[in-house]
C-alpha cells in the first residue's frame, strides 16, 4: 500500500498538470504543457468534431494573432516544436520559432495570390451516380497546411457528401500528416484540413478528391464549388467564423483562387473515363497525324507545362509502363 501511495504520489508530481494551475499561453488541449498534442487537438476541433478547448479563455489556444482558430494556429505549434527538435534532437522540446501569442485579434485575412490556383474539376458524365471532384493545387513554393471551406452544388442541387481522399495520386507522402474534414450534409459544405510534420507536399499536386453520390441523370450536370466560411460544428459562440479558405507557408496565409476545369481524368486525352495507352496513342495521333484535338485540353497536358505535345504522350508511357508520375489536371482549359 504504501509503495502504492508514493507512486501515485510520484506520477502527480511529475504530471505536467494539476488543477487551479495557471493557465499556460498556447495550451489548446488544457494539459499543463505546450507539445504537439495541442496542434492535434486544435486540428481535431476544426475538422474532426473534437472538443473546444477547456481553457478558462478561449484565447489561451491562440497561437497565431489572428481570430480564434485557425489551420495557422496548428502550423505554429508544430513550427514552435520542431525549432525545438532542430536545435536539441529531443523532440517536443520548445526551444525556439514564435511562440504562442494568446491575445484576441481580428480576423486573418488571407492574400489572393495569383500563383495560388486550386482547380475543380467541374462536371459529372452521364449515367454517373458516384461522382468525383478532384481538387488540384498549384502553388510556386511548398505548402505546409491548408483549410479549404467549400460550399458544393451539381446542377444548382444538394449533392450527399460522401467523404473525401487524400493525395490520390501519390499514395504515400512519407513523414506524418494531420487529414481530416468535416461535412455539413444539410448545407452541402465541407471543410477539408491538411496539415504536415517535418515534410512538404509539392507544389503542384491533386491534393484530395472529394466524393459525392448524385441521383443517375442521361445528361451531363455541372458542378458549382464555391468558398465560404464555416464555424465548427461543435464550437462555442466565442469561437465563431473560424474556417477560411487559406493555403499556409512560412506563417503566410494565402487564399487560392478557385477554378473550374473539365478535367476529371487527368491523362484521360481522349475524353473515353479510362486512363491508359489509348491516351497516349490519341495524343500521338493529335500531334503528328491530324487527329482530333482533345476533348478537354487540362486532361491532355499531363505533365503540366502548359502545353499539349508529344511530351505529354511519352508521359503517359513513362506513367503506363515505366512507373512514371501520375498525370495531372493542369490549367488549359477548351
Amino acid at each position: 500500500m504504501r509503495l502504492l501511495l508514493l507512486t501515485i504520489s510520484i506520477m502527480l508530481l511529475l504530471s505536467p498538470f494539476v488543477q487551479g494551475q495557471e493557465p499556460v499561453c498556447g495550451d489548446a488541449n488544457y494539459d499543463g504543457a505546450l507539445t504537439i498534442g495541442d496542434a492535434v487537438f486544435i486540428f481535431n476541433y476544426l475538422f474532426n468534431g473534437g472538443p473546444p478547448t477547456a481553457q478558462p479563455d478561449p484565447n489561451f489556444a491562440n497561437w497565431d494573432e489572428g481570430e480564434l482558430l485557425t489551420v495557422n494556429d496548428v502550423y505554429l505549434c508544430i513550427n514552435y516544436m520542431w525549432e525545438g527538435y532542430q536545435k536539441t534532437g529531443v523532440p517536443l522540446l520548445y526551444l525556439s520559432g514564435i511562440g504562442p501569442n494568446c491575445s484576441p485579434g481580428p480576423p486573418i485575412v488571407p492574400s489572393i495570390d495569383s500563383n495560388v490556383v486550386l482547380l475543380y474539376s467541374d462536371r459529372i458524365p452521364p449515367g454517373e451516380t458516384q461522382a468525383e471532384i478532384a481538387m488540384t493545387l498549384y502553388f510556386g513554393n511548398y505548402p505546409e497546411g491548408f483549410e479549404l471551406p467549400l460550399n458544393i452544388r451539381v446542377d444548382g442541387q444538394i449533392p450527399l457528401i460522401d467523404s473525401v481522399s487524400y493525395f490520390p495520386q501519390q499514395q504515400n507522402q512519407g513523414g506524418s500528416s494531420f487529414p481530416r474534414y468535416m461535412i455539413y450534409p444539410v448545407s452541402g459544405e465541407i471543410a477539408i484540413g491538411y496539415n504536415v510534420i517535418m515534410e512538404y507536399f509539392a507544389p503542384i499536386d491533386q491534393i484530395c478528391t472529394i466524393y459525392l453520390t448524385v441521383p443517375e441523370s442521361t445528361e451531363e450536370r455541372p458542378i458549382t464549388v464555391e468558398w465560404t466560411r464555416l464555424t465548427p460544428i461543435q464550437s462555442t459562440v466565442a469561437d465563431s467564423n473560424c474556417i477560411y479558405p487559406m493555403v499556409i507557408r512560412y506563417d503566410q496565409a494565402f487564399e487560392p483562387i478557385l477554378t473550374p476545369t473539365c478535367c476529371i481524368n487527368a491523362g484521360d486525352a481522349n475524353d473515353d473515363g479510362q486512363v491508359n495507352l489509348g491516351d497516349a496513342v490519341f495524343l500521338v495521333a493529335y500531334c503528328f497525324k491530324g487527329g482530333i484535338s482533345p476533348p478537354c485540353f487540362s486532361q491532355g497536358d499531363t505533365n503540366v507545362d502548359g502545353r499539349v505535345n508529344i511530351g505529354d504522350a511519352i508521359y503517359m508511357i513513362n506513367y503506363i509502363f515505366r512507373d512514371g508520375p501520375a498525370p495531372l489536371c493542369s490549367l488549359l482549359q477548351l
